[in-house]
């Protein structure tokens, strides 16, 4: 795990209605890697397809959510499965019924003869090798197809695996996937893949500068390394035309489970990722708003901003104080099932950001009593088109 790695409790839009720890549960990384090499192992466990395979790491996630406060003791079982991952009763019992002849889980001595489920014990996470897991991940969000029953249905375990890996290799203050695995800034540019040129495109009124940049984003990603060896299992992941280290991401990516995510940073370093100093992400309705806004405002002088951003085909642009003299661009990767402290952190900064910046919108408007009224009357009109 990264030293930025935390838990990843889920979003408030993520919230599952559950009990026991609250809305997340803990794995063992150890444990989990254990499990994977078994399944891959015919000594361990005989020759094992991949749908079944997939079935039995799911049945160990939908077992480890059911876990409370001692992220060991499960009373869930393969009526869960079925509930939450979408395979049959039977098979998730099979599935369990595997996980308990390699010694991953156990089944606790009942307290009553009469009780008809039995309780399951897990490994229990050892210190520093914990795996923060959104429950959202394993339950869903407002009747949706869960994750985990996604992952099952695409039948390849070491998808599955490698995801619930993400979750130990997250940038806490971003709360985004360690950019040194998948980012913009692990790019070696050159001559034939030239640094991209942030540019200052506009400045309103002394107060608020655009910046954009034109031709963005080139990402690179990690194949070699602590996370997981791509050159060697190029074949263990397709997505269309892709094999390896992108097709993996990608495909997450079409699943739903991963998402890309620009930021403006400060400075004009691309070139090492453990130093990235964050204003705030573009794709916002904050940022889309200020552009508009600054839209409007250009209408009567002598270059409109937007005819600006088409001559220089600029295709990201970020509204900032002009005391930001000098900023780039970066692309990053962020899980959608995320960390209640990585947004916490990430929305703590934008709102001082947006502040400042709609104090000097204010300030702006100190100039044209007027002003605002024609902006507002504008952007309504915009936004009804």
């Amino acid at each position: 795990m990264t030293e930025n790695s935390t838990a990843n409790q889920p979003t408030a839009q993520n919230k599952p209605k559950s009990k026991g720890q609250g809305d997340f549960f803990i794995i063992d990384i150890e444990t989990w890697q254990t499990i994977y090499d078994d399944l891959l192992n015919p000594l361990n466990t005989g020759y094992l397809d991949d749908t079944k395979a997939t079935r039995i790491l799911a049945s160990y996630l939908v077992l480890a959510c059911g876990t409370g406060g001692d992220n060991v003791t499960s009373r869930w079982s393969a009526t869960a499965c079925q509930k939450y991952a979408g395979f049959s009763v039977q098979t998730g019992k099979v599935a369990i019924e595997y996980l308990e002849q390699l010694g991953h889980i156990s089944i606790a001595e009942k307290k009553k003869a009469t009780s008809k489920n039995n309780t399951y014990k897990l490994t229990k996470p050892k210190q520093g090798n914990e795996i923060y897991i959104p429950k959202s991940l394993v339950m869903g969000v407002n009747g949706e197809l869960t994750a985990i029953n996604r992952l099952y249905l695409e039948g390849n375990p070491h998808l599955l695996y490698l995801f619930i890996r993400l979750y130990a290799f997250q940038y806490k203050t971003l709360d985004i996937i360690d950019p040194n695995l998948v980012s913009s800034l692990i790019v070696t540019y050159n001559e034939n893949t030239p640094q991209p040129y942030t540019q200052l495109l506009y400045n309103e009124s002394g107060y608020l500068n655009v910046w954009g940049v034109s031709n963005f984003f080139t990402s690179s990603a990690q194949t070699n390394g602590n996370f997981f060896d791509f050159n060697t299992n190029k074949y263990l992941f397709e997505h269309k035309d892709e094999k390896g280290v992108w097709a993996f991401y990608h495909k997450l990516q079409s699943l739903g489970l991963l998402q890309t995510v620009t930021y403006a940073c400060v400075g004009d370093d691309y070139s090492d990722p453990n130093e990235i100093d964050p204003i705030c992400e573009l794709d916002t309705f904050a940022q889309s708003a200020y552009y508009t806004w600054i839209d409007i405002l250009s209408e009567n002088k002598s270059l409109q901003l937007s005819t600006i951003t088409e001559s220089y085909e600029i295709s990201h642009t970020v509204v900032l104080p002009k005391t930001y003299q000098q900023i780039h661009f970066a692309t990053f990767n962020r899980l959608t099932y995320r960390t209640k402290l990585g947004d916490n952190t990430r929305f703590e900064q934008e709102k001082k950001i947006n502040a400042e910046i709609m104090r000097l919108f204010k300030n702006i408007r100190e100039m044209d009593k007027d002003l605002l009224a024609r902006v507002e009357k504008e952007f309504k009109q915009r936004n009804a088109i």
